[in-house]
């Protein structure tokens, strides 16, 4: 039993750090989409 749940920990545990590196990765390219018609404002003008 205790293998089973040390292996449901560890499944868990993966799942949680994949999500908080697919919403860190999502977060900068919303910010760089928002940066981008800044600097095209900056080149145009």
């Amino acid at each position: 039993m205790s293998l089973l749940l040390i292996m449901a920990a560890l499944t868990l545990l993966v799942m949680l750090v994949s999500f908080l590196v697919m919403t860190h990765e999502d977060r900068a390219i919303l910010r760089e989409q928002e940066d981008r018609p800044y600097r095209n404002l900056q080149a145009g003008d």
